[in-house]
């Protein structure tokens, strides 16, 4: 008498949990991605650092230093970061950093003339904390 089985083996069920993990992986990278909104955060990121840079070397050195925000990048004595594909200045800003890390507070301006957008930079009163704003 044969005994007969109604269930995978162990191997089976590895296998099959292999290759649905593998689609599962190949599906998250390289679905499609919104490289504009990519571009925004990366920038963000990326301006993230430079200002703190900025501001701890500001307070190291004891003396004002500046972030210039030209046509199409932000640049400081060290570093030059470009703006978000497609976004740009219509003038010249700059932005002190005073040796105590305060910035005075102030809206810099980036505009998308193909899409219509605007990304606005909000330095707040105080302690020199900022954020971006889409438009």
């Amino acid at each position: 008498m044969l005994n007969r089985r109604a269930a995978f083996t162990l191997v089976e069920s590895l296998l099959v949990l292999g290759m649905v993990s593998l689609l599962l992986f190949l599906a998250v990278l390289l679905r499609p991605q919104s490289y504009a909104g990519m571009e925004i955060t990366t920038f963000e990121k990326r301006f993230s650092i430079l200002y703190q840079k900025e501001r701890l070397l500001a307070q190291e050195k004891e003396r004002i230093l500046r972030l210039t925000f030209d046509r199409e990048s932000v640049w400081s004595e060290e570093e030059e970061l470009p703006f978000p594909v497609g976004y740009q200045m219509n003038q010249r800003e700059v932005v002190q950093v005073s040796s105590s890390g305060f910035v005075s507070p102030r809206t810099i301006i980036f505009s998308n003339t193909q899409k219509k957008k605007q990304l606005k930079l909000v330095f707040l009163f105080g302690g020199g904390d900022y954020y971006f704003e889409e438009k």
